[in-house]
C-alpha cells in the first residue's frame, strides 16, 4: 500500500513537472523542427516529449524516427526492461532503451534503491551529463553518443552501438573475429605492435576510470565497456556504455559517500549481516568494530559519511558495495598525462564553468551539488598523483606495471574451515572492489603477461 501511494505521488509530481516545463518553454517548435515535422522527418510526439522534459534542441535526432527504422530486435532483457537494437535505413545501428524501463531498472538495484536519485531525475539526462563530462575532459569518444526520441510510442534514449567485444568477452577469449583483433591475435603480432596495442588498452581503461570518478559512475563492470582493435589500422577504441548510474546524490567525492539516515540504516544492516556470517556469537560487537573503521565517520545525526579509499578492514566491501551498488571502491594510483592536464584545467575558469553549465539543467539540485564536490575531490587526487610523480606519459604506458589486486586487512580471513566459503566470497568481493585499476580488476594483467 505504501509503495502504491509512493508511486502515485511520483506520477503526480512528474505530471506537474511536465506541465511546468511546457509552460516555461520559450517556444514549442524551432524553425528547423517545424520544417522537419512538415517534411515528415520529425514526429510531433518527439518534439512534445522533448519539450515536456526540458531537453535541448540537439538532444533529439531525426535519424531515430520510426520512419527511418527498418527493423528492431530485442538485444537484452533485465531489471531495466528490454533493450532493443534498431537498424536504420542508412545501414547504421543504434540501441534503444525506454526511459521508464531504464529508471525502473535503476531503482530496482542497489545502485538506485529508490533513493540515490531524485524521483523526477530522468535517466537519459544522467547519460547525457556523462557525455558532457567526457567532452570536458577531452575524451568525448570514450563513451557512446546519445540522443532522445520516441520508438513505437515509447520515449527513451538511443545509444550508439559500440564496436568490438565487452571487457568480459575480450578477457575470457569469447570475442569473435568480427569484433576486431582478439587477445590471442594481439599476442601473436610482432612484439612492438603487440606491446603498443596492450599499452593503449591500458591507457584507455585508465582514462575511463577517471571519467567514472568525475561522473560518480557506480555500474562500470566488464559488460559495460567495449574494446575494439581494428584489423586494418590496429587502432584501439574503448567505449563505455550504460552510463545511467552516474551522478548519484550520495556520492559526494571520488570515493566518498554521504548517506542520509535511511541509507545509513541500510548500510548498518548490511554490516550486521556480514558480521553474522563471520562471527554469529559476537555479531553486534563485530559490527560496532566495523563502524569504528577509519573510513567511516558518524555524523551524530543519524547519517554516515564513508570514504572508501580510507577503509582499513576491506571486509566492509560487501556491505558498502551492496548498499551503494558501486562496482569499485578504489581510486586509481596512476593517471595519464593528458587526463591530468584536462582535469586540472577544470579547477577554475571558463572550462570549469562550461562543464558545470552543461550538466546543471540535467540534474537535480542534490545530484548537481554532489557533482561539484566530486569534481573538486577528483581534481585534488590528480594533483596528489602529479606531486608524487605518478603521471604517465602517452608513450610510457607499455612500461606501466599494474598494481595487483589486494584486499588488505580482512576479518573474513579469520574464519574456521566450516566458514571458508563465506570468507572466500567476501575476499573475492574485496579484491575486486579495492583494485585501483580496471585493467587489473578485470584480469587484463593475466591476459597480457
Amino acid at each position: 500500500m505504501v509503495q502504491h501511494i509512493k508511486g502515485v505521488t511520483v506520477m503526480v509530481a512528474e505530471f506537474v513537472d511536465i506541465i511546468c516545463k511546457l509552460r516555461a518553454a520559450d517556444r514549442f517548435f524551432t524553425g528547423a523542427e517545424a520544417m522537419a515535422v512538415f517534411k515528415g522527418e520529425l514526429s510531433v510526439s518527439s518534439v512534445v516529449e522533448a519539450r515536456a522534459r526540458g531537453l535541448q534542441d540537439s538532444d533529439v535526432d531525426p535519424a531515430n524516427e520510426d520512419a527511418n527504422i527498418v527493423s528492431d530486435r530485442p538485444l537484452a532483457t533485465g531489471s531495466g526492461g528490454t533493450v532493443y537494437e534498431l537498424a536504420r535505413a542508412d545501414g547504421t545501428h543504434v540501441i534503444f532503451k525506454g526511459e521508464t524501463d531504464s529508471r525502473t531498472g535503476l531503482d530496482s538495484t542497489a545502485v538506485g534503491g529508490g533513493a540515490n536519485f531524485d524521483p523526477l531525475q530522468k535517466t537519459f539526462n544522467l547519460n547525457f551529463a556523462s557525455k558532457k563530462a567526457a567532452e570536458a575532459l577531452g575524451m568525448g569518444g570514450l563513451i557512446v553518443r546519445y540522443s532522445a526520441g520516441v520508438h513505437k510510442g515509447v520515449f527513451g534514449f538511443y545509444m550508439e552501438k559500440a564496436k568490438g567485444a565487452t571487457g568480459r568477452e575480450f578477457v575470457h577469449g569469447r570475442a569473435s573475429a568480427a569484433d576486431g583483433l582478439t587477445a590471442a591475435e594481439i599476442k601473436n603480432l610482432p612484439p612492438d605492435e603487440s606491446r603498443r596495442i596492450k599499452a593503449e588498452i591500458k591507457r584507455e581503461l585508465n582514462r575511463l576510470q577517471w571519467l567514472d570518478l568525475v561522473t560518480g559512475q557506480m555500474d562500470r563492470h566488464e559488460d559495460n565497456y567495449f574494446i575494439h582493435v581494428d584489423r586494418t589500422t590496429r587502432q584501439v577504441t574503448v567505449k563505455g556504455i550504460d552510463n545511467d548510474a552516474g551522478y548519484s546524490q550520495y556520492r559526494t567525492g571520488a570515493m566518498t559517500f554521504k548517506f542520509d539516515e535511511g541509507r545509513s540504516n541500510v548500510f548498518k544492516s548490511q554490516l550486521l549481516a556480514t558480521a553474522q556470517k563471520i562471527d554469529p556469537a559476537n555479531a553486534e560487537a563485530l559490527r560496532q568494530r566495523y563502524l569504528e573503521d577509519p573510513g567511516i565517520t558518524d555524523n551524530h545525526d543519524g547519517t554516515l559519511t564513508i570514504d572508501a579509499s580510507r577503509i582499513a578492514d576491506k571486509t566492509l566491501a560487501w556491505a558498502l558495495a551492496t548498499t551503494t551498488g558501486a562496482q569499485t571502491l578504489a581510486i586509481p594510483d596512476k593517471i595519464d598525462s593528458e587526463t591530468c592536464d584536462a582535469l586540472i584545467a577544470l579547477k577554475g575558469g571558463e572550462a570549469r564553468q562550461a562543464y558545470l553549465d552543461s550538466i546543471r539543467p540535467r540534474l537535480s539540485e542534490a545530484s548537481y551539488n554532489a557533482a561539484v564536490s566530486r569534481l573538486d575531490d577528483t581534481i585534488a587526487h590528480a594533483e596528489r598523483l602529479r606531486a608524487e610523480n605518478k603521471v604517465v606519459g602517452t608513450d610510457e604506458w607499455a612500461d606501466v606495471q599494474e598494481t595487483p589486486r589486494g584486499s588488505g586487512k580482512l576479518t573474513a580471513r579469520k574464519l574456521d574451515n566450516a566458514e571458508k566459503r563465506i570468507g572466500g566470497d567476501i575476499a573475492k568481493e574485496a579484491h575486486r572492489a579495492y583494485s585501483p585499476s580496471i585493467y587489473a580488476r578485470d584480469g587484463f594483467e593475466k591476459l597480457f603477461r
